[in-house]
């Protein structure tokens, strides 16, 4: 396998910047370099569109660049690549006096404590792009 530079500019989006990128895309739309599918397109119409009476949905993203999280890319016969990179992201559900947010049991699983009417969400993504 031939590594591809963190910094290369011979690609679309340099490796190094991918994590910037699709958080930037994932908040605003743009830039508008990845594909359709359930991790780009169809996650910001689904937040978009998340609707609950008495709920309130608060999307924060964040690019991991570096040490462990620092993109890992591989040169493709097509002189593409195939790059590995990750990001951080929090989903934050705030509910009107009398609702809860709903906790599933994976959610449950990681929590201590009782929720009210808040419970924000944090994962770490890892994504492949070619």
């Amino acid at each position: 396998a031939t590594p591809v530079e963190p910094q290369s500019k011979e690609l679309v989006v340099s490796p190094a910047d991918l994590s910037t990128a699709y958080t930037e895309y994932l908040q605003k739309g743009t830039p508008d370099v990845f594909a359709p599918g359930t991790a780009t397109s169809a996650w910001r119409d689904t937040r978009r569109t998340t609707r609950r009476a008495g709920f309130s949905y608060q999307y924060v993203d964040q690019p991991l660049t570096g040490g462990t999280f620092g993109p890992l890319g591989l040169r493709t016969e097509d002189g593409g690549a195939l790059v590995f990179f990750s990001s951080k992201h929090f989903e934050r559900q705030v509910t009107a006096q009398g609702l809860k947010p709903e906790v599933n049991a994976d959610v449950k699983a990681l929590m201590t404590g009782e929720v009210t009417n808040s419970l924000t969400k944090e994962r770490v993504s890892s994504q492949l792009v070619h």
